[in-house]
């Protein structure tokens, strides 16, 4: 894919296959080298390249840097507190693909209860997981590997209503799943395009 998809299309064909919402998340277009990236990931872990990307879209858009900034230095203050003095640690999510922190510590192989849980880190291990989380290639390969597995769940289902499926226990909203089921038929039909030319 072009480093900006948007501006390889005519105006018209912009009008006529990409909605309005959906310009507005592709002007957040990753570099070619974090695009290379997710679609490496994606392939990886046997999901849609343009449903990586349009999870990656969607949370670059509604999170500023800035907050997640702030989400990050929170992070690395209390995950310390919650190692060396069994502070409560909220699970919250950082990074780029606004991964959770107790998706991070299953993926290590440790049981969280539930997502919205508040952990306790029990172990130097799960302390480095943790702390790893917003960063961007542990980020990206959470995020791969969770939308693999909620794609995977929803994977009886048509194209379509696997994506809305994946959407909305990526996030947990219905509105989340409909715009990202609209941007991945953006970003499908804008890459048709331009393999077309």
């Amino acid at each position: 894919m072009n480093r900006n998809i948007l501006s390889t299309l005519s105006q018209d064909t912009l009008a006529n296959i990409v909605d309005p919402l959906s310009i507005e998340f592709l002007r957040r277009e990753p570099s070619n080298k974090r695009s290379s990236q997710i679609k490496d990931a994606a392939c990886s872990a046997g999901i849609p390249y343009e449903l990586l990307l349009g999870i990656y879209l969607i949370e670059v858009a509604c999170r500023p840097s800035w907050f997640r900034a702030i989400e990050n230095t929170a992070l690395f203050i209390l995950a310390p507190l919650s190692f060396l003095f069994k502070v409560p640690l909220p699970n919250y999510t950082v990074g780029k693909f606004q991964m959770g922190i107790a998706a991070a510590l299953k993926r290590a192989g440790y049981d969280q209860p539930d997502r919205r849980s508040i952990l306790i880190l029990n172990n130097t291990h799960q302390l480095l997981t943790t702390l790893k989380t917003p960063f961007w290639r542990f980020n990206l390969q959470l995020a791969a590997w969770q939308t693999a597995k909620f794609y995977n769940e929803g994977a009886s289902l048509d194209p379509d209503r696997a994506i809305r499926y994946t959407g909305l226990l990526y996030n947990g909203r219905f509105q989340y799943s409909l715009i990202l089921n609209r941007l991945v038929d953006s970003l499908k039909m804008s890459s048709d395009v331009q393999d077309s030319r």
